[in-house]
C-alpha cells in the first residue's frame, strides 16, 4: 500500500508543507505539517485565528483488499492564555462517497504545551477494492481570544518532533 499527496489547499498548509509517510507495514500513514499555526492575540492578525489545511491523499490498495479509516490521532502544540479558546477539526471522507466522518476538540487556557485527541471511526467506511482511491482530510484550528491578554497558539508542526496525525487503516479482504 502506498500513499501520496497529491492535492494541498487552505491557510494552513502552503504547497509543500504537509506530507504523508506510510507506517511502512499497511498498518495508516502519518499527515506531518510545516507552519500550520493558528494565534489570536496582541500582534496577531485577525485572519490568523482560523487556519485550515484540506489534502487530497492519493491510496493505493492492492489487489483483493480494501481498507477504511479505523481511527486518528491528533497531535500537536499549543500555548494559550487563561481566557482563550480554541478548536481543533478535522473531517474526512473517501472521494465520491457520501459518509464524512468528522471530530471536533476543544481546548480552553491557560494551556502551555503538547495537546493530543484520539478519534475512533463509529462506522467503517471502505474504499472500492484493489483501487487508488483518494482521502480527502480536512484539519481546521480556530483560537478564540476571548479575555486573555497577550497571544495565543495552537500548531500541528512537526517542528517539536513526533508532531502529526496518525491515521489507522482497517483491511478487508473484499
Amino acid at each position: 500500500m502506498t500513499v501520496e499527496v497529491i492535492a494541498t489547499s487552505g491557510s494552513g498548509c502552503a504547497p509543500g508543507t504537509a506530507t504523508v509517510v506510510s507506517n511502512g507495514d499497511d498498518t495508516g500513514f502519518r499527515v506531518r505539517y510545516r507552519d500550520f499555526v493558528a494565534e489570536a492575540g496582541d500582534g496577531a492578525a485577525l485572519v490568523d485565528r482560523r487556519k485550515n489545511c484540506q489534502l487530497g491523499v492519493l491510496v493505493t490498495i492492492p489487489d483483493g483488499w480494501t481498507i477504511a479509516i479505523a481511527s486518528a490521532n491528533y497531535r500537536g502544540r499549543a500555548s494559550l492564555r487563561s481566557g482563550a479558546t480554541a478548536l481543533q477539526r478535522t473531517s474526512y471522507y473517501w472521494q465520491g462517497s457520501s459518509a464524512t466522518h468528522r471530530k471536533d476538540a476543544t481546548f480552553a487556557g491557560p494551556l502551555n504545551g503538547l495537546w493530543t485527541t484520539w478519534d475512533v471511526a463509529p462506522v467503517l467506511t471502505y474504499a472500492e477494492c484493489g483501487s487508488q482511491s483518494v482521502l480527502n482530510v480536512n484539519t481546521e484550528l480556530r483560537i478564540d481570544p476571548g479575555t486573555s491578554t497577550g497571544l495565543s497558539t495552537m500548531s500541528m508542526n512537526t517542528t517539536e518532533g513526533d508532531v502529526d496525525t496518525l491515521f489507522n487503516f482497517s483491511l478487508s479482504h473484499c
